[in-house]
């Protein structure tokens, strides 16, 4: 009898101790709740400075890959003309034209390495323990928008709370897409006509995709051209320009 009463006395305390626990944990959950609501409202002013980040640089990186013909980082042979380095689409015979989806990964390159550049070391957030990993960036180049995913793992400590930030996107009013398609056409063109600049292809492409353009020769050096491509651009420049270079072996025209 007095060994039942010992089970039942067990059970109670064992009992009391699971009752117990439940209690911290529900309590405990319900602290880090308010904890997490609160810091979502502190953070707000992080998330919105990262983001507008995100946008600058999409912007910037966007202007500036289509001014260097689809690159951020132009590979040889290219003419170097007021700062940019315009890759050379026709060289003497020869085509090195960028597929739309290595321009998309050349945007994407630029963003990576300038988001952490934009947001420097978060000194406008004292209040916060602030880490950021490396961001990984995918770009999407459609019709009339360009469409950018980053994720960037971002850690905000503040007392003993802890908020993460990962994942932004941008999209951009560019049409980089209609600009490039255009260019390809063009370079069909000129893959037919090889020692020749196709001015009145150029010309009847780009109106009928509603865009303007210029071709600039160089003295001294006529048988260099730079062809630009333009669109309406967003509230950072007037125009979006997609440039390419072209060299032409005349020898045998003489």
């Amino acid at each position: 009898m007095a060994e039942k009463r010992g089970q039942v006395t067990a059970f109670i305390i064992l009992g009391v101790v699971i009752l117990f626990l439940v209690l911290l944990i529900i309590y405990l959950l319900s602290e880090e709740q308010e904890s997490i609501f609160e810091e979502t409202a502190e953070v707000q002013s992080l998330r919105l400075f990262i983001g507008d980040c995100v946008n600058k640089v999409v912007e910037e990186g966007a202007y500036l890959v289509a001014s260097q013909g689809g690159y951020y980082d132009p590979p040889m042979p290219f003419k170097e003309m007021e700062g940019l380095g315009i890759p050379y689409y026709h060289y003497l015979g020869a085509q090195r034209i960028p597929e739309i989806e290595e321009v998309e990964l050349e945007l994407s390159r630029y963003i990576q390495d300038n988001l952490p550049l934009c947001v420097g070391n978060f000194s406008d957030f004292p209040g916060f323990e602030l880490e950021a990993g490396y961001p990984k960036a995918e770009s999407d180049i459609i019709d009339g928008e360009i469409f950018v995913s980053v994720n960037y793992p971002v850690s905000a400590r503040k007392d003993k709370s802890l908020f993460k930030l990962n994942s932004f996107s941008r999209r951009i009013n560019l049409d980089l897409r209609k600009e490039y398609d255009a260019m390809r056409k063009i370079m069909d063109e000129q893959n037919i006509r090889k020692p020749y600049i196709p001015v009145g292809f150029i010309t009847q492409t780009a109106y009928r995709n509603n865009l303007t353009y210029e071709i600039i020769q160089f003295p001294g050096s006529e048988d260099q051209v730079v062809v630009s491509l333009k669109s309406k651009g967003s509230g950072l420049e007037d125009e979006l320009v997609y440039s390419f270079a072209l060299k032409y072996d005349w020898s045998s025209l003489a």
